[in-house]
């Protein structure tokens, strides 16, 4: 029977809640007659033989459900069972090792993609490594990416700190200056200069010739 089939028929229009409790009650090991028992008396039911104008759903009804949509279900639960199983798995590497959760999931890929090659027949082989050389090359420009950043931040730091550096050594070699130099105190203290006029000052001091005067402001 087709899923197509399967789903017009007695069982599959039924609500996903009930198809969901029914594929639960069989997997539980409910036998055949408190099922329909069961099944037969919702209200969901109900409405589908006012609906349809069906009789009430047999032993072979069940049985024709077990063999599809309780044995998609069956699937599906397995599919995301293993879907968890590898998150929990990754997510356990993750915190042991500090790692990239991108990174680890890609190597736990690359592992089942390998013992699938191993499996395969010669067709699917190619196909495999195709799938494989498609993952490892997308590998590795995320770990260039991951890299670069790693580079760009590094530089960001570096350059912060050559910065500090540079103002601590300026204002250490100013304050040296300051007490010894009678020309700089002077400038200090010299209330009638306003700003940009003490700062040229200053600067004539401390770099000579080397010091180019800003533009007037018009």
């Amino acid at each position: 029977m087709s899923a197509t089939r399967y789903y017009r028929s007695k069982i599959g229009r039924l609500p996903f809640a009930i198809r969901t409790e029914l594929n639960e009650r069989i997997r539980d090991g409910a036998t055949g007659p408190v099922i329909l028992g069961w099944l037969n008396g919702t209200p969901e039911m109900t409405a589908v033989r006012a609906e349809t104008g069906c009789a009430d759903l047999n032993a072979q009804n069940l049985t024709d459900w077990r063999n599809t949509g309780y044995a998609d279900w069956l699937d599906e639960q397995d599919k995301t069972e293993r879907l968890r199983s590898m998150a929990s798995l990754s997510q356990s590497i993750v915190a042991q090792t500090g790692g990239d959760p991108a990174a680890v999931g890609a190597r736990i890929l690359t592992a089942k993609l390998l013992d699938a090659l191993e499996e395969a027949n010669p067709v699917t082989q190619g196909e495999l490594v195709k799938a494989f050389s498609s993952l490892r090359a997308g590998e590795n420009d995320a770990r260039r990416t991951e890299l670069a950043g790693e580079k760009q931040q590094i530089d960001k730091e570096r350059l912060a700190l050559d910065r500090q550096k540079f103002q601590s050594q300026t204002v250490t070699s100013f304050m040296k200056k300051w007490y010894s130099d009678d020309r700089i105190r002077a400038v200090m203290e010299n209330k009638t200069l306003d700003n940009d006029a003490q700062t040229a000052a200053l600067g004539k001091l401390m770099f000579g010739e080397l010091w180019d005067d800003p533009p007037k402001k018009q």
